[in-house]
């Protein structure tokens, strides 16, 4: 393919500052760091660039909606924004054309404001292009990018070709035919650089090119790949076949935490991302460019990560949908003892992607998730990309509820619109609801950690010496460094010891779970997503996440955008007693004018493997929801 279209050949005339330590030097991982920021923001077209002045305001602004972006946008004029490119229509080399378009600034932010159900039905009608929905959102993550910077690759012209070769062959359209997205940079994607957050991935050739060989306790070898100059991927990780082969086009790479292991996101190639609800607060982690992206409308739809909440933290925090389904994954035992991880048939899994864990146990508790601005989204990527049959709209349900974990009481705003929720499900006479009286999450979720990182994590460790770069603040205060203080460590009796003791009481809590839920007739557990907002940046996580409880249990897990804080309104109690001296100290950081307007989310848990039937207990709330912001 041949493109008529010259790349900004240096780095973008507007200066991008980041928050981060990543500034020029002459040691090896700031140089690479630079560079690779650099390459990115290169590849945004010139006629997509801001005026310097409208991204110093920008970048002024405490709060950054979608409706400013929309502005943000329209500031590039009346002119065409459109990219002239030669497409292989036989996708053969054979035959070619050029491939004609017209974007206007008005209509990219028409088209990025609608809601993907419309986008798909104007798509199957012809009332819009495969090529003009994936330009205007490839313009509108432009902007943002420009603006509060979330994109760690970019293919905005591939896309574009991708885009009209699907137009114009007389292929087979598939049901996400024409729908850009995002993934979360610890997937890989056809062509485009992977870094896992990780500066000394781009110093080594010891990657994964998903060429690796099937090692024998069922993992892909990750060290295995031949490995290529900057790290550029030759096939896709798992998840991203399954949304290209659906129709989707990837337009860009977000994002993420340092190694994934904080619930934030900061790194030494982007720096530290910020909400745009405000920008003092945090975006949440480890997915947090998703969640960012998606709430200023940069994609139809992302894909995440999430072996402790990656994916449903940061959704809440940014007020959009999610879903992490239940592991893709199934433990079998061959004949000689060796237990092997089989991807389960129909089942999103995580292959070829990125993973900081090795061992068996770390992965199944960690799935790919689906991030969005509109559940309909939610519905049809996962309708699209797995096999079942969706359930029937429900004429009642019996919810399970879990108010707090009786340990850290939640925040004022998570109480009143958590009762908000369960109120107007309870006010239409459908819904009957009893109190969940299972394992406190708190102890479900303690043994998230031995689960997920087992292996102290030697792969961060490993392309940390390489590199020679600094683990962030955020990891630096959760004591991530302390795993390996001397260096990686051997398996020893005692390890094993502790991960056998979290794999029996994984398994317990596990049966705990389901036999609630059959002696109740239970459809969905709904429980707050954390017990404060979201905190200030760098403050590390403030009270209780009840995330990781759906990762440990292996259930499917929806987060629901259900209200805003209102200072007003979520004022502190008088006399807080609260469970301990903790739950008191926790309340007392509660500051309703700091995070006054800020997005506030309830989730529901399934059974395992029970994604169509949650899906269809989601759209009953968000319907309940819905007449409450009508009323």
């Amino acid at each position: 393919m041949k493109l008529s279209l010259l790349y900004t050949t240096i780095i973008l005339s507007i200066t991008f500052t980041f928050t981060s330590s990543c500034q020029a030097s002459s040691t090896s991982w700031e140089e690479t760091a630079r560079l690779k920021t650099q390459r990115t923001n290169s590849k945004i077209p010139s006629k997509w660039i801001l005026d310097e002045e409208v991204v110093v305001r920008a970048r002024e602004q405490q709060r950054i909606t979608g409706r400013d972006i929309d502005g943000f946008l329209r500031t590039l004029g009346d002119g065409d924004l459109s990219l002239g490119v030669d497409v292989d229509v036989d996708r053969d080399g054979d035959v070619e054309m050029e491939m004609e378009m017209e974007m206007t600034a008005e209509k990219a932010v028409s088209i990025t404001n609608m809601d993907v159900k419309d986008i798909l039905k104007d798509l199957e009608k012809g009332v819009l292009r495969s090529t003009e929905v994936v330009l205007a959102f490839c313009v509108r993550g432009a902007v943002i990018h420009q603006v509060h910077p979330v994109f760690l690759d970019i293919a905005f012209v591939e896309a574009i070709q991708e885009a009209a070769a699907a137009q114009e062959a007389k292929e087979e359209r598939g049901p996400l035919y024409g729908l850009p997205f995002t993934v979360k940079d610890v997937f890989h994607a056809k062509g485009m650089e992977t870094s896992g957050s990780l500066v000394g991935w781009f110093n080594s050739t010891d990657i994964n090119t998903n060429r690796g060989k099937r090692s024998v306790n069922g993992f892909y070898d990750f060290h295995a790949g031949d490995g290529f100059e900057m790290n550029r991927m030759e096939g896709d990780s798992e998840v991203v076949k399954r949304v290209r082969d659906a129709g989707g086009i990837v337009i860009g790479k977000t994002t993420v935490m340092q190694s994934t292991w904080a619930a934030d996101t900061n790194n030494n190639i982007l720096g530290e991302l910020t909400n745009p609800w405000n920008k003092k607060l945090t975006p949440g982690g480890s997915t947090g460019g998703e969640g960012v992206l998606q709430a200023l409308r940069g994609a139809a739809f992302g894909i995440g990560e999430d072996s402790g909440g990656s994916v449903s933290m940061p959704s809440s925090f940014n007020g959009i949908y999610s879903l992490k389904p239940s592991s893709g994954y199934s433990i079998s035992t061959l004949s000689n003892g060796i237990r092997v991880l089989e991807p389960r048939e129909g089942r999103l899994t995580m292959e070829g992607a990125v993973n900081f864990g090795t061992r068996i146990e770390a992965i199944e508790i960690t799935a790919p998730g689906i991030m969005t601005a509109s559940f309909s989204a939610l519905k049809e990527v996962y309708k699209s990309t797995t096999a079942g049959e969706t359930t029937e709209p429900l004429r009642s349900l019996n919810i399970a509820v879990l108010d707090d974990d009786g340990a850290i009481t939640p925040h004022p705003p998570i109480q009143r619109v958590f009762k908000q929720a369960k109120d107007k499900l309870l006010e239409n006479g459908a819904t009957t609801t009893f109190k969940w009286q299972g394992t406190p999450s708190s102890n479900v979720s303690s043994i998230q950690g031995t689960l997920a990182r087992n292996d102290d994590c030697i792969d961060v460790f490993h392309y940390r010496e390489i590199s020679g770069e600094p683990f962030v603040k955020e990891l630096i205060d959760t004591g991530f460094q302390d795993l390996l203080p001397d260096g990686p460590g051997g398996w020893d009796a005692d390890r094993q010891r502790q991960l056998d003791e979290a794999v029996e009481l994984r398994d317990r809590y596990r049966m705990e779970y389901e036999r609630i839920f059959d002696e109740n007739n239970a459809h969905a557990l709904i429980m707050p997503v954390t017990a404060s907002t979201a905190w200030k940046v760098g403050d590390g996580v403030n009270g209780q996440s009840y995330t990781t409880y759906a990762n440990v249990l292996n259930v499917p897990v929806i987060t629901i955008p259900a209200g805003f804080v209102s200072r007003d309104v979520d004022v502190m109690p008088e006399d807080f007693q609260g469970f301990s001296d903790v739950d008191v100290e926790h309340m007392a950081r509660y500051a309703p004018d700091e995070v006054d307007g800020m997005p506030v989310s309830v989730m529901i848990l399934g059974r395992k493997d029970g994604e169509y039937d949650l899906l269809a207990v989601a759209e009953f709330i968000v319907e309940a929801l819905a007449e409450e912001e009508e009323e």
